[in-house]
């Protein structure tokens, strides 16, 4: 099945660059139908991922590269992994 993608945008205290950044993060769900579904074909949500789309910060906190990301140094991974 294709996953269902919707994106969400939150605002984030850096602590990197010290400013208030909006993040755009993309969320894709994978939905299967239940083994206890009814005639409705009822899904369940299985193996949602959340990735970093965009970040009003990444030219300032190094990141952000001439051409690559470099996703170790972004602080708001850890957030987006719930760690």
């Amino acid at each position: 099945m294709n996953p269902e993608i919707h994106s969400t945008s939150e605002e984030y205290q850096c602590p990197v660059t010290n400013c208030t950044e909006t993040v755009q993060i993309k969320h894709s769900t994978v939905r299967h139908i239940s083994v206890m579904a009814d005639t409705l074909g009822q899904t369940i949500g299985t193996n949602t991922r959340k990735n970093l789309e965009q970040c009003t910060g990444l030219e300032n906190c190094g990141v952000k590269k001439t051409h690559s990301f470099n996703w170790s140094l972004c602080p708001f991974m850890q957030v987006i992994r719930g760690n």
